[in-house]
């Protein structure tokens, strides 16, 4: 990622903004993770931008590069909850983690509702990545304090058994 901190292209406002996540599709299963685990200061700010795009916006962007169409990128689904909760499973120092867990609880349900309420989107994947987004967000909230009645969360975070049919596995 590009780092533009107090150069931000989205919004006039000072601090962290990481850029050229392009698609998370991949970033999120290597190079992410690793920058959180030897560069957690950059992983830091990689979560408190995708944190400060989803409070401005209302979702948080599957990719990030320097468009204004943050939605743009939709072959994949969940995928900067996952980033975020990496992020925070290996300790990196967030800005401030109740102001991201309240951040991913309402942008997961605003715009999830229909898998909050059924368990299951096509294709397959994308119930496995929004399961794990769930799961993410809950422990995140947990570990962070932040009141609230998620059970509708932990029920999503337990659906990925639905990507999978009962008779094959």
């Amino acid at each position: 990622p590009i780092d533009c901190e107090d150069e931000n292209p989205y919004y006039d406002i000072d601090g962290p903004c990481n850029i050229d996540l392009a698609t998370l599709w991949d970033q999120s299963k290597s190079l992410l993770p690793l920058l959180n685990a030897v560069y957690p200061e950059q992983g830091a700010k990689v979560v408190d931008t995708l944190a400060m795009i989803g409070e401005r916006v209302g979702f948080l962007p599957n990719g990030l590069i320097l468009s204004d169409d943050l939605a743009r990128f939709d072959e994949a689904t969940g995928l900067a909850y996952i980033v975020i909760g990496d992020a925070h499973s290996r300790g990196v120092s967030a800005a401030d983690w109740s102001r991201v867990a309240r951040i991913m609880e309402k942008t997961f349900r605003d715009n999830y509702r229909d898998f909050l309420t059924s368990g299951y989107i096509k294709p397959a994947p994308k119930t496995i990545n929004l399961s794990r987004a769930a799961a993410a967000t809950v422990r995140i909230a947990r570990r962070a304090d932040v009141d609230g009645d998620r059970q509708d969360l932990v029920q999503a975070a337990r659906a990925w058994r639905n990507a999978f049919e009962e008779s094959s596995g």
